[in-house]
This record gives C-alpha cells, structure tokens and sequence, in this order.
C-alpha cells in the first residue's frame, strides 16, 4: 500500500472501537488484559490503527482528537466497570500536550477513581513521544488518581534505562523484537541485565511455543502474544447513563 493510498484510508476512519487481549503469568494465570484500537471505516472495514495515531495525529490533529476521545470514552465508562482484571490501554504522551483532550482526561479518571477503579488501570506510555513535561504530567496524574504506568515496547527508540528511572514504571513491555532476536547473544545479555531489575515484565510478541519456553526460563513475569490469545472485539454492554 503507498503513501496515498494509506491517507485516503486514514480519512476515512469513521470510529475506533475496543478490541483486548489477554496478558498471562508465568504459571499461565491470567493477568489483565490490553485494550487495543481498531479503525473502523463507514463500510465496516478494519483498518491498521498504526495508520492511524502515527498519521493522522500530524496530518488531521482536530480529526484524531475527536476520534481518540470516542475512543477512550467508550474504554473508560463502559469497557473498564466491565472487566475485572487489570487492564492495559496505551496512551502517547504528545497527547497530554493537548488540552480539550487532557480535560476529558482527568473528568474520566476522576469518574473512576471514585469508583475504586483506577487501581488496577495501567497507563501504556508508548515510546514515539517521551519528553520531559509529558512525564512530570503522567506522573502527577498517576499521583492524583492512582493508577499504574507501564513502559511500552522497551527496547526501541527513545525506551533505555535513563527513561525507566526518569518515568518509573510500575511494569515494562519488552518489545515483539527481544523474541525475534532470542538468539542473538547480546539481546540475551540484555535480557539477562533487564530481568535483575526490580520491576516485572511483559514480553509481547509471543507466537511460539519455543519463545513462551524460552521466555519462562529466563524468568520473565508475564507474557503476551497470538500462541496465548489474539485481539478480537470487546463486547461491552451500554448502559442508559455513564457512571457518576
């Protein structure tokens, strides 16, 4: 697909609906579950949601705004009262920059907080946009309403170590790459120094049963992936009214 074809598609995202996917200890109890977007077009076609927040975000912000607010409102006030367990939802940090979004925000997690749920929420901060502000407002948020923060897809990018002390994450995601890279010696030795740090660990990506094998034996906390569970919609029943 090229650059054109790709931006039509994105225009014509018409809605963002909640797919989720579980997470799993390492004794293969689940532990929480990651809710994921998906685009949807006006004739029902599924579209990549990376087109959608690495694109439209830059191209179309009014247009992106509306639709992730959508979005998180359908996650916060009618997905989250209906699942318990902890769950996952990602959030670009550029996005706290914006303020009609950030007043949406905190009202939602306000809502849940006094309804004692924000105590099993983690924040997924995704690692395209990590500067110094987004992190003191993550943190004061976290402070105020007591949620948890995850470090998404460490391993690329902007995710090292000075980020993890900077960001203090409750829980980090090993990025799909750690798998792909098993047997390359220095990822391994990165994993082992990964692992003597005192926080646990997602690693994602987990499609074979010899990745799952190898991963339980370097002592990784809880794993993610298509041999475990794969995405598929989250069937939440509206209700009349919001939460108050």
């Amino acid at each position: 697909m090229n650059l054109g074809t790709k931006n039509r598609e994105m225009q014509k995202v018409f809605r963002l609906i909640p797919y989720k996917q579980k997470i799993f200890q390492k004794d293969g109890k689940p532990f929480g579950v990651e809710i994921l977007a998906r685009g949807i077009n006006k004739n029902g076609k599924v579209i990549s949601p990376l087109f959608i927040f690495k694109h439209l975000r830059t191209q179309n912000n009014s247009k992106y705004i509306r639709l992730i607010k959508a979005f998180y409102g359908k996650v916060f006030y009618f997905v989250i009262p209906q699942i318990n367990t902890n769950v996952f939802i990602n959030l670009n940090l550029g996005d706290l920059h914006n303020v009609n979004f950030i007043k949406f925000f905190e009202k939602a997690l306000r809502v849940l907080k006094n309804k004692g749920l924000t105590n099993r929420i983690y924040i997924e901060i995704t690692e395209d946009f990590i500067d110094e502000e987004g992190i003191k407002r993550i943190q004061a948020l976290k402070e105020k309403y007591k949620f948890k923060i995850a470090l998404d897809d460490f391993g690329t990018g902007m995710s090292n170590i000075d980020t993890i002390m900077n960001l203090k994450p409750d829980i980090i995601k090993l990025d799909r790459s750690f798998v792909k890279m098993k047997d390359n010696s220095f990822f391994v030795s990165l994993l082992d120094a990964i692992c003597t740090l005192d926080c646990p660990f997602v690693v994602e990506g987990i499609e074979e049963f010899e990745d799952y094998k190898f991963f339980k034996e370097k002592k990784v906390n809880f794993y993610q992936g298509f041999l475990l569970s794969k995405p598929s919609p989250f069937l939440y029943k509206k209700k009349k009214r919001r939460l108050k």
